[in-house]
């Protein structure tokens, strides 16, 4: 028995979760940086807002991505990142943003807004203090052409804070 002979099953069973790809990676093509090392808030009797500037850079050679709704942000509570936010969807197409290009980057500014009351959707739940760092989660899906299921994947960006 040759050693191709021994390992064929698990070969295929590793081509079956892989999906036999070649062109898949544990690495998704998009990179946020926010720009603002400090963000203002804008605060309501039930609610906050605040707006971020942030390049995405699409580092893929050959797939366009575009942003779409499903942006969280998460709180630094420690050592550990703790979900503060999450945008409700109800559909997962284009937030109106154009498709980034394969090696292109876009500026966006992005606002974020949710309650503080616990009787409302979408909650902005920054624990004891809205003092802090935070980061953004951003959706995106990857965009080729004549694709019917298009491949949702999310990004972090580098911390800031909210004062």
């Amino acid at each position: 028995v040759t050693v191709c002979g021994r390992y064929w099953k698990m070969f295929i069973v590793a081509c079956i979760v892989t999906g036999c790809s070649a062109n898949m990676t544990a690495a998704h093509p998009a990179a946020v940086r926010v720009l603002d090392a400090e963000v203002a808030v804008e605060q309501f009797p039930q609610s906050l807002s605040f707006v971020v500037t942030a390049v995405v850079r699409n580092s893929s050679r050959t797939v366009p991505i575009r942003r779409t709704c499903g942006t969280r942000v998460e709180k630094l509570s420690g050592n550990l990142w703790t979900t503060a936010y999450a945008e409700i969807c109800v559909s997962a197409g284009g937030v109106g943003a154009e498709a980034i290009a394969p090696g292109d980057s876009a500026t966006e500014r992005i606002r974020v807004s949710g309650y503080t009351s616990p009787l409302h959707l979408p909650r902005f739940d920054f624990g004891d203090s809205l003092a802090g760092e935070y980061r953004l989660w951003l959706t995106f899906l990857d965009v080729r052409m004549g694709d019917p299921s298009p491949r949702m994947f999310q990004a972090a960006s580098n911390s800031f804070r909210l004062r």
